[in-house]
């Protein structure tokens, strides 16, 4: 299967990145500021290092969850391309 694409093709592969960060980071983080268990300062430095590391380390599997997603949405669709 010809995993090369048109251009742009991957901006779902960012905004499935882009919640993965808020989701699974940014939000844990969050509560436990709010439930006071980390002072603001590093939760701040935790936040800004962990949304520059994340996005870099997880694009690729971003990438195959949304080919994942776009298989299984069109698979009709593939079927008669090839």
């Amino acid at each position: 299967m010809d995993f090369t694409r048109e251009g742009g093709f991957y901006s779902g592969a960012m905004a499935i990145n882009y919640a993965i960060v808020c989701v699974l980071y940014l939000l844990p983080l969050l509560l436990i500021w709010l439930l006071g268990w980390l002072s603001a300062r590093p939760v701040i430095i935790l936040a800004f290092l962990g949304s520059a590391a994340i996005p870099v380390l997880t694009y690729r599997y971003s990438q195959c969850l949304w080919l994942g997603f776009y298989c299984a949405v069109t698979s009709e669709d593939l079927d008669e391309h090839n």
